[in-house]
């Protein structure tokens, strides 16, 4: 047995795995018989007040209640991370009070389980990798579609307008009669990376609810810091004005590795949740 960062996790002589400390680790099981036969599975090591398991993006809807489990177990995370802040008086309890209502917020468009009744072409042949990222019926997907021609909505504003109703089983379904093939984005509506975060620290229908990357990184209604241990639950991370993340908390003591929310990015198809 070997394990990639014994301070996380290891396997003693028993064959027993131990939990050590905060984080990921990848145990590596080789046999003794025959060293070709190798067997590796990763690791994860949370604290009560902390999860650092990713939940899935695309489940049966047996797995939906788990899956939102897992969701609302990040979101709480950032939640207590916030309090923390607050405790320490690193944060005033206004900015608490902001700060917990931008990741609710956020965390309200994560946990949107949906399914189509038909498949639904992926609104960009760059990134539907030929069809494997197309939407499928029977699978329930989480989190509002990404989406660039029709941005600007939120969970709410979707359910308003009409644009998914209820199944009664858990998972709301697009509603096929609305959707128009009118553009690149195949005529669904969702959020883009920027639309997500404004959305959620703004609401609809303000100034800002409708800000462009390349405005977050600029508007003199976001502030920037210099140092990135400086970031708290809810900041956001600009990446070259091309695309915005929310960033979560820090998931090892170094501060090197952290959990970002975001919609887009390295997987397009809905928002998610990244380590």
């Amino acid at each position: 047995w070997e394990s990639s960062n014994p301070d996380i996790a290891y396997v003693d002589e028993a064959g027993v795995l131990h939990a050590v400390g905060m984080g990921y680790a990848t145990i590596t099981a080789t046999s003794r018989r025959n060293p070709e036969i190798v067997l590796d599975f990763r690791v994860v090591v949370e604290t009560d007040d902390m999860s650092l398991t990713i939940p899935a993006r695309i489940t049966g809807t047996g797995g939906i209640k788990s899956n939102l489990a897992l969701i609302d177990n990040i979101r709480q995370s950032a939640i207590n991370q916030i309090e923390a802040l607050k405790a320490n008086g690193q944060i005033t309890s206004d900015d608490a009070s902001k700060r917990k209502r931008i990741i609710n917020n956020a965390f309200v468009d994560n946990a949107f389980p949906w399914m189509t009744l038909k498949k639904q072409i992926y609104w960009e042949n760059g990134y539907a990798q030929g069809g494997a990222k197309d939407f499928k019926p029977k699978q329930v997907y989480y989190g509002v579609p990404y989406t660039q021609d029709h941005r600007g909505y939120n969970v709410n504003l979707l359910l308003e307008r009409n644009f998914y109703y209820d199944s009664g089983k858990g998972y709301y379904i697009l509603d096929q009669s609305k959707f128009k093939n009118d553009g690149k984005d195949g005529g669904y509506r969702g959020s883009d990376c920027s639309t997500f975060v404004s959305t959620a620290i703004w609401g609809t229908g303000t100034d800002h609810s409708h800000d462009r990357t390349k405005d977050i990184a600029s508007s003199s209604a976001y502030k920037t810091i210099k140092n990135y241990e400086d970031l708290r639950t809810g900041d956001l991370i600009c990446k070259s004005k091309e695309h915005v993340v929310m960033f979560l908390y820090f998931v090892n003591a170094e501060k090197t590795k952290m959990m970002i929310t975001e919609n887009g990015g390295n997987e397009h198809g809905s928002n998610t949740v990244h380590c």
